[in-house]
């Protein structure tokens, strides 16, 4: 019966009211979603930085490899 209620009183309300609240929730979520690209670029840059870093890590270790299984043969 409450819901009922809460249900006629909301549609009861001016349409302007409705429209208004419509584009402030549009506009919250244009902006939270701004917030989560921002974020999520963020953090694909300092995991940019860990792939590079790995890459490095990688050519200086098969570089190694490679000097001891020369040094191997001699």
């Amino acid at each position: 019966m409450e819901d009922a209620q809460m249900s006629a009183h909301k549609l009861s309300q001016p349409i302007v009211s409705n429209v208004s609240d419509a584009f402030t929730n549009i506009s919250d979520t244009v902006s939270n979603q701004q917030n989560l690209v921002t974020s999520f670029n963020a953090l694909m840059q300092r995991l940019q930085l860990l792939v590079t870093i790995g890459d490095e890590v990688v050519k200086v270790c098969s570089s190694v490899s490679s000097l001891l299984q020369i040094d191997d043969f001699f």
